[in-house]
């Protein structure tokens, strides 16, 4: 504020001089070209040479903003086509969020051809395109994507949408192919490795899937939960997978089993797992050792089941066991159909049909039932088996698949309605 008022202040002073300048002496200018001369005073001069360089400004001024016409009428028609561009995405976009996919399909792609950025949209394009059912244009985005992907970022995201494509088709062996070749890009992305992960599951390549194992903890690919349920899953199909192809396929069991991760181990489903396949394998008096340890440590139904299907080498001894965990469990249904599985292997009929009945009566399962009735044709009872096969409506197949009586061969026997120990008469 200061300082204005000193300017102003000084420029009243250089008036003041000036006036009294002019009032002494107005003076005149005189201009001469040839035989033309032209006379005025010192005001008039000054005010023509301040309009001739006003004049000349606004010259200069018209010049220079004639010159930005047309690079302003192209930032308007830039920012026009921009708005325009934008428009469309977001009608695209909808159309994609709300399931329109040929609306969105065109739109996205449009879109593509006219941004600066157009990876994004034609791989929205290729989806859109492949949820309508249209995969000729699912892969003719796809393949404009890949033209526009630049860097390694862009390949790995093309290749991902176009593995994802892929598995959705069920075309598995062209998914994996991709997914190897997205995985040299990056080892370790989450999305890479969770859609191997499904890749192998549906290939039913459980070797590799378990050698993955590790990976899909480290990048945490999935929530922990469904990791849990598909190590499960790995190691029940490679155990069940060895029992079906392999020639020694107790050795490879065993060898699977102490693959299993710590957790694993001592799950009753694993245990249960294990010893059935051992018992598929041949190997059933593996299994009762095996079943028999895990019992001890921790009661399971589902062992118990496995332990009434694995006639050890000692059965009388078998039976005896089993009947001692009858004191704890009186009333427990898979106990009572083990302890009648148990009998029939040591060949005690009568103890074993009161064991399956008193089983029958706590839980009506199928398999039960065939136990029974096949236990009942055997002791010369057709009518009664005949009923019991009856209420086997579901369980048919597990009637066929019974052994014909007497079970494996016994070791010791028991006597029609006997005591463990006492040999038959």
């Amino acid at each position: 504020m200061r300082r204005l008022f000193l300017i102003c202040l000084a420029a009243l002073l250089a008036g003041v001089f000036l006036v009294g300048l002019l009032e002494k002496d107005p003076g005149y200018v005189l201009i001469a070209y040839g035989d033309t001369t032209v006379e005025m005073s010192v005001w008039t001069g000054i005010g023509l040479t301040l309009a001739g360089f006003f004049l000349l400004y606004l010259l200069l001024r018209s010049w220079s903003n004639t010159r930005k016409i047309p690079a302003k009428m192209g930032g308007w028609m830039e920012q026009r086509n921009e708005k325009a561009v934008s428009n469309q995405a977001n009608r695209g976009l909808t159309a994609f969020v709300e399931g329109k996919w040929d609306r969105a399909s065109k739109n996205l792609e449009q879109v593509a051809d006219r941004s600066d950025t157009p990876l994004a949209y034609y791989l929205l394009a290729a989806q859109a395109g492949h949820a309508m059912g249209d995969d000729a244009t699912a892969e003719k985005n796809l393949h404009k994507a890949r033209k526009n992907s630049g860097n390694n970022t862009s390949e790995l995201a093309v290749g991902l949408a176009q593995a994802q494509l892929q598995l959705d088709r069920g075309q598995l062996e062209q998914a994996l192919a991709t997914l190897t070749r997205v995985k040299t890009l990056s080892s370790s992305h989450p999305v890479t490795v969770k859609l191997l992960a499904q890749t192998y599951e549906r290939l039913d390549d459980w070797e590799q899937l378990r050698k993955l194992l590790p990976e899909l903890r480290r990048s945490q690919a999935i929530p922990a939960v469904e990791l849990a349920k598909l190590e499960r899953k790995v190691f029940s199909s490679l155990m069940r997978q060895t029992t079906s192809v392999s020639p020694n396929a107790v050795a490879q069991l065993e060898k699977t089993w102490k693959l299993l991760p710590k957790e694993l181990a001592g799950d009753p489903e694993m245990e249960a797992v294990y010893a059935s396949q051992l018992i598929t394998a041949g190997a059933p008096a593996v299994a009762e050792k095996f079943l028999r340890k895990a019992l001890r440590k921790s009661w399971d139904d589902r062992l118990v089941h496995c332990y009434g299907l694995a006639p050890g080498e000692d059965l009388v001894q078998q039976l005896q066991l089993a009947e001692s965990w009858l004191k704890d469990r009186p009333n427990n249904p898979e106990l009572l159909l083990c302890l009648g599985r148990l009998a029939l292997d040591n060949q005690a009929w009568d103890k074993a049909q009161e064991y399956l009945e008193a089983s029958l009566q706590l839980s009506n399962r199928p398999e039960t039932c065939a136990e029974l009735a096949n236990l009942l044709a055997r002791l010369g009872k057709p009518e009664q088996s005949v009923d019991y096969f009856q209420q086997c409506v579901q369980g048919a197949a597990a009637a066929t698949a019974l052994a014909p009586l007497p079970r494996p061969a016994v070791v010791a026997s028991l006597p029609p309605g006997g005591e463990p120990g006492k040999p038959a008469a």
